[in-house]
């Protein structure tokens, strides 16, 4: 009997398609850390040489990114401790409610986390929401309004500057994000995602990200994913420091919303 011909097919292992040869008895997975090889006619698999010097490369980078954020964000957070007492001083002269907001997002793997930022809404703004729903900026699931009639009179300078986001330095070396990566979603998002969309949660989810410095006011929600897919697939130590200098004039222009 002849073998089938050489066809794409989808492996639990990526959400790439993996390329399937039957005529040389295997199934190279394409992932992102490593190569793959599937026995064609038993389940066993092999890890090939290759694939192993890449992993090994991998957990070396991954280290050095894990010990990058703990330094990064246990320095950020004593340059900016005075910064965030102050911040939390003015909410709580501004509005009733609570410092911070916390909330659950979608983290590393689909893993749920506790995600905390300061407090730029007045405290009923999820019961407020469908009265501002058809003010969205954004496309499909992304939902951004610059002029939010919910903001605090503090909060839309705290978005401005990005000093909301502070809290989650905490996050940072607790292990749930990174200094750099895709931005954490809530549940509610996450659930609408397709699957090829779900792969940006690949890896730990940023403070700051790729599309943060290259498209943070483009609407499109494809535009949206595909940098971060990109950033999933190009990722590097470099990658992540080109991205935070990049993000430091971004912050000191008040580019956020």
């Amino acid at each position: 009997m002849s073998a089938p011909a050489t066809q794409t097919v989808w492996t639990e292992h990526d959400l790439r398609p993996a390329l399937v040869k039957p005529e040389e008895g295997r199934v190279e997975a394409r992932v992102s850390d490593a190569s793959l090889f599937f026995d064609w006619h038993t389940p066993a698999v092999v890890r090939s040489a290759r694939s192993h010097a890449e992993s090994i490369s991998a957990g070396v980078a991954k280290t050095f990114k894990r010990g990058l954020d703990v330094t990064g964000a246990s320095l950020l957070l004593l340059i900016a401790a005075p910064i965030m007492v102050l911040v939390a001083l003015v909410i709580l002269a501004d509005s009733r409610g609570p410092i911070l907001y916390r909330t659950y997002r979608v983290g590393h793997r689909g893993r749920l986390f506790r995600f905390y930022k300061f407090r730029t809404m007045v405290c009923t703004a999820e019961n407020l929401l469908d009265q501002v729903r058809d003010l969205n900026e954004r496309e499909k699931i992304l939902f951004k309004v610059s002029h939010d009639p919910r903001l605090t009179r503090v909060g839309g300078f705290l978005r401005k500057y990005s000093l909301d986001e502070l809290p989650q330095l905490w996050n940072i070396l607790k292990g749930d994000m990174s200094l750099v990566g895709p931005r954490p979603p809530i549940a509610s998002e996450y659930e609408q995602f397709r699957p090829e969309y779900r792969r940006r949660t690949m890896v730990p989810p940023g403070l700051t990200g790729l599309w943060q410095v290259t498209a943070r006011t483009d609407p499109s929600f494809e535009r949206y994913v595909e940098i971060d897919c990109d950033y999933v697939d190009r990722w590097s130590l470099w990658l992540d420091l080109k991205i935070l200098c990049k993000t430091i004039p971004a912050v000191l222009l008040g580019t956020g919303q």
